[in-house]
């Protein structure tokens, strides 16, 4: 853990990251927006804002924030999208977490999904309680398929429905196909909630599709920014984050190396 930067004027990191998090919602958060309501209004926001990419600066909050803490995996992970819509499955599935600051319970889950090609890919997506009920949704699947329309084919569903294309929990340790320190993870922590029916299907809406941000322009920009906190606060050395993703990360070096090569501090 760094220590705290008691001269830094500004947020604590946690404050910093409910901020984050309150400046999104507040986006796309109306009043009297019921449980469901809200959760779709958070799945459409993170389609209509998101492109598949690794993430931007998921290190940004060092500048942004008084550095008190480390932040866990989910807050590195949902950072890029969150700022700067960028980001893979564990990204958009870290960021819809946030729905979790609107008074909602949601899960992070790891498993296989099908690639386009027909082969079992490792992917992550949620689980959120909506009235009681827990329901399966993967808003990163749904923005690849979408093309310009949602159709909603992956969100809000049983787990009976979304066994069809996911494999999460006690059904990917049965797969056999992952090492015994994974199994042992899935069993220790994401065997994941029962999801027993489906909510109706929205009907299709029409969203655009995003374009790929400028990450040469946003980079440039924050470069500026941490030269201008560098100058006043001192320089800042490059520290070990969270950001290999659960049951899976360690064993893509390739990927936890080009999601390093995302960070602005070096």
């Amino acid at each position: 853990m760094e220590p705290p930067k008691e001269i830094m004027e500004g947020p604590t990191t946690d404050e910093y990251l409910a901020q984050v998090v309150s400046e999104t919602i507040e986006k796309f958060l109306q009043p009297e927006m019921s449980e469901y309501e809200k959760v779709k209004a958070a799945f459409d926001y993170v389609i209509e804002t998101g492109y598949y990419t690794l993430p931007i600066a998921p290190d940004i909050w060092r500048i942004r924030s008084a550095g008190d803490r480390l932040p866990g995996y989910i807050e590195n992970r949902g950072l890029g999208i969150l700022l700067f819509g960028t980001g893979a499955c564990e990204d958009y599935a870290s960021a819809m977490v946030l729905l979790e600051g609107m008074g909602i319970e949601a899960r992070y889950v790891p498993g296989f999904t099908y690639s386009r090609r027909g082969s079992l890919v490792h992917h992550a997506w949620n689980q959120v309680k909506i009235d009681g009920v827990w329901y399966n949704f993967d808003c990163e699947l749904e923005d690849g398929i979408s093309q310009g329309t949602v159709r909603y084919r992956y969100f809000l569903k049983s787990d009976a429905t979304m066994s069809a294309s996911h494999f999460w929990g006690q059904r990917l340790i049965d797969t056999g196909r992952l090492q015994e320190d994974q199994n042992a993870e899935i069993a220790e922590f994401y065997l994941m909630e029962t999801c027993p029916q489906d909510y109706p299907t929205p009907a299709p809406k029409e969203i655009p599709v995003t374009l790929r941000p400028d990450e040469a322009a946003i980079y440039a920009g924050l470069r500026e920014e941490l030269q201008e906190y560098e100058t006043r606060y001192g320089k800042l050395e490059p520290i070990e984050l969270n950001l290999t993703p659960v049951v899976f990360g360690r064993y893509h070096p390739r990927l936890q190396e080009l999601t390093r090569e995302k960070l602005l501090i070096k």
